[in-house]
């Protein structure tokens, strides 16, 4: 009966007790006995709120996020990804994925930081190998340092150190990186982002030109979901 119920608990992802005491034909007590034990031994977890959830599948993969990942459902995951990705606000993903503004806040959060990180790797390695004098912009009372690789604008928020001679941008690179200073300085109008602005300039960077569906893959990616 154990294993029954622990194949139905992964089938729904998550569930209440009275969920599942239609389709299980026991007593409620056992029920909740056989629960208990799988809890027990982590196969499923519980919330706070007495909701159920399996995520046995992706757990392998997930260690190395945050601990508040754990406590969500592979389909709840994908929509906060998609909502991210589509730029719904946090107002309005937290009522699509019915979770709290500041669960949703969280990972938008957490996803800039990922972003910001993750562009941060590709530009040292870059950096490395070919040192570039950075050009700098101020937003409201903050200094942003860019550098251009690859046709692709990337962000810092202080100076890359190196010993070597650094290189100007080329003229078509100063070209590129007007255009994307215009929409990023358009996109930052808010003052709300001013806070974790390096972040959130990185992903204005990361968002340019790319349709939904790639965006949605480089942040899986990025998360390694």
């Amino acid at each position: 009966m154990k294993s029954k119920i622990l194949k139905l608990a992964k089938r729904l992802g998550k569930f209440c007790a009275e969920d599942i005491l239609p389709i299980i034909s026991i007593p409620e007590v056992e029920l909740q006995k056989v629960l208990f034990e799988l809890k027990s031994e982590g196969a499923i977890k519980q919330r706070s709120d007495g909701t159920y959830f399996c995520q046995v599948e992706t757990k392998k993969e997930n260690k190395k996020l945050p601990l508040f990942f754990e406590f969500r459902t592979k389909e709840e995951l994908d929509l906060i990804i998609k909502c991210f990705c589509a730029e719904v606000p946090v107002s309005k993903t937290s009522k699509i994925c019915n979770l709290s503004d500041d669960i949703i806040a969280t990972f938008s959060t957490y996803f800039r930081k990922t972003i910001y990180e993750n562009q941060l790797q590709e530009l040292d390695s870059y950096f490395k190998k070919k040192p570039q004098q950075f050009r700098l912009r101020k937003f409201y009372d903050k200094t942003a340092y860019f550098y251009f690789y690859n046709e692709k604008l990337f962000v810092t928020e202080s100076p890359l150190p190196s010993a070597k001679e650094c290189k100007s941008f080329k003229p078509t690179e100063i070209k590129k990186f007007k255009i994307l200073y215009c929409r990023i300085k358009r996109i930052l109008n808010q003052n709300t982002r001013r806070i974790f602005l390096h972040h959130h300039i990185a992903e204005c960077l990361w968002r340019d030109s790319k349709d939904f569906e790639v965006l949605i893959h480089s942040l899986y990616q990025m998360l390694r979901l």
